[in-house]
């Protein structure tokens, strides 16, 4: 298959292209950042320096490298932005679909996050996400808009991934959340979350290509 990856150089993305090639497919990484194409292109990708707020540059990239899928990695957490990610899997998401759309793709992927409504036992992809949360709501809101426009593409799968961890994430050893816990700022509580290694996240991507849509 031929696949647009965007957000090419995240922590995912560079254990994703790897993967993609090592498949069969061929990539085109789109990055936002174009001190990284040499990495992109390293990893085997054909790198793509978009804005996935430039609408119309967008659309010439995906329209130009006739996908036959999209996979969508975009978020700021490298540097912990999260209302940067938010717009990303809001707007971001808006503006990516549309010109998949525009450009007949069938197949999307996307990131997006288990911030599940309270509960006994463990969620599963039947419970709805809290968007009621004081922490969290405003990210729920986000991840809540991302699964419906997603879902507009004929087969539209939604990753619910858990805190990732494992290199280039805030749980390796020189991260920020690691960081938080040598300082003692991160106390222990009563809360459950899921964790899943970068590497494993990478691996459900490439397998969701041909998973049934939907979370």
């Amino acid at each position: 298959m031929k696949i647009v990856l965007a957000g090419a150089s995240g922590v995912i993305g560079r254990s994703l292209i790897p993967r993609l090639t090592a498949a069969g497919h061929g990539v085109t990484g789109m990055t936002g950042d174009a001190a990284t194409t040499s990495l992109v292109r390293s990893l085997g990708a054909q790198p793509a320096v978009v804005d996935v707020f430039d609408r119309d540059r967008l659309a010439e990239v995906i329209r130009s490298a006739h996908p036959d899928a999209v996979i969508d990695q975009l978020t700021s957490l490298r540097n912990g932005n999260y209302p940067a990610t938010n717009r990303l899997r809001t707007e971001g998401t808006r503006n990516l679909i549309d010109a998949a759309l525009a450009a007949g793709v069938r197949t999307v992927v996307a990131q997006s996050y288990c911030i599940y409504v309270p509960g006994p036992g463990l969620a599963d992809e039947t419970d709805p996400l809290d968007v009621n949360s004081p922490a969290f709501g405003a990210a729920a809101e986000a991840l809540v808009a991302l699964e419906a426009i997603v879902s507009e593409a004929p087969h539209g799968v939604l990753l619910r991934y858990g805190n990732l961890y494992g290199p280039g994430t805030g749980y390796a050893s020189d991260g920020a959340i690691a960081a938080q816990v040598r300082q003692g700022k991160l106390p222990a509580t009563e809360d459950v979350t899921s964790f899943l290694h970068v590497e494993d996240a990478a691996d459900a991507a490439v397998q969701a290509l041909g998973w049934p849509a939907g979370p």
